[in-house]
């Protein structure tokens, strides 16, 4: 592995309904989890409004573990080569 390659990483994204999938390559391992959240929402063509017209959040989840990842992890130190991140919106109840 070349060190360019060992600095990025190769993931899979998709909604949580799974019609909207994708891969996505070369991402930086010091990437935030939620710059990389926030770069895929435009990709995936993902609403940024509720019903209402207020701003939708989204988290990700790591399918192979199932934990939900925090916005502010580095994705290299959360996510595995070729791991698939489930979008999906921040609940607000109340």
């Amino acid at each position: 592995m070349t060190q360019a390659a060992a600095a990025t990483l190769d993931i899979r994204a998709r909604d949580l309904t799974g019609q909207k999938k994708f891969r996505v390559s070369s991402i930086s391992r010091q990437s935030s989890v939620g710059e990389v959240v926030r770069g895929l929402l435009g990709r995936m063509s993902l609403g940024t409004k509720d019903r209402r017209g207020q701003a939708l959040e989204f988290r990700a989840r790591n399918e192979r573990t199932g934990r939900q990842l925090l916005d502010s992890e580095l994705i290299g130190d959360v996510v595995e080569h070729d791991d698939e991140l489930v979008l999906t919106p921040r609940i607000h109840a109340g």
